[in-house]
């Protein structure tokens, strides 16, 4: 009742603070909350996000952060993605993939990528408990998810290309080829880099775009060609690294340790 009250809500937004930290937000304080994020003024809003500012998970707050997703401000909705991204995939997250903002739309990308590091959960208990571990994830993406990531390989900003690069890297079946192509011959530098290391797709593909890195004109493009190709598992399955092989071979300012340790892997495996 008492968020419910203009006069009263901003002076009683503090009270939430302590069942948040133990993931006890009731039906009714969840309710009361999206009501005054989606009617409220700012000052209200942003001692709301104060209050509830966690890098983790807590469950009882999501309808919380999913309303002021649908606030207008680019500050709160940047800080509403953050919150989201938390929780994995979310689809109120998801839909904020062509937002205006950048650092909005890093939050829908970093969900769509494989994740290793530190996850926090808030448990329910009679004292504020912490859980701190190692998670490793790999999202399970439909086609949904899957055509998100064709809009953001392809987004304004090259940070998020480098991060859709990122996500391409584990997926069961790739996109179509031109993303692919497309990103490989992307005006940033750190996309082309991320791009030639991508090896979940064919082989044809995988040689189209090494052959066309190691043509590349930037010496950073090239040094991550030359790190896959020394990694190349070429007794294995040579075929989509011998068309770069070659053209490094031909490139007097690749190191004479690399061109040694090329010609030999390239004359080993061309009749």
């Amino acid at each position: 009742a008492l968020l419910s009250s203009p006069d009263t809500a901003l002076q009683s937004v503090h009270m939430v603070q302590e069942p948040f930290l133990r993931d006890q937000l009731t039906p009714g304080v969840q309710r009361a909350l999206v009501h005054g994020i989606e009617t409220l003024d700012l000052d209200f809003v942003n001692a709301v996000l104060q209050a509830l500012d966690f890098n983790g998970v807590v469950e009882s707050a999501l309808p919380v952060f999913e309303a002021a997703a649908r606030r207008k401000e680019p500050a709160v909705r940047r800080f509403a993605a953050r919150m989201l991204s938390n929780y994995e995939v979310n689809p109120t997250l998801l839909g904020m993939a062509v937002d205006a903002d950048e650092e909005v739309r890093a939050s829908v990308v970093k969900v769509l990528r494989p994740y290793t590091g530190q996850w926090i959960k808030r448990e329910q208990s009679a004292n504020v408990v912490v859980n701190l571990s190692r998670r490793s994830y790999e999202p399970q993406l439909g086609e949904d998810e899957r055509a998100l990531l064709r809009v953001l390989s392809a987004d304004p900003s090259a940070r998020i290309r480098t991060s859709a690069a990122h996500a391409l890297y584990n997926l069961d079946v790739p996109l179509e080829d031109e993303v692919y192509l497309r990103l490989a011959a992307d005006e940033e530098t750190e996309v082309r880099t991320t791009v030639a290391w991508i090896s979940r797709i064919d082989d044809d593909l995988r040689s189209r775009i090494l052959t066309l890195l190691a043509m590349d004109s930037s010496k950073d493009v090239l040094e991550a060609v030359d790190d896959v190709l020394n990694e190349a598992p070429l007794q294995v399955d040579p075929t989509p690294y011998l068309g770069a092989l070659r053209l490094r071979l031909l490139d007097r300012a690749v190191p004479m340790e690399h061109q040694t340790r090329y010609r030999l892997r390239s004359e080993e495996h061309t009749s």
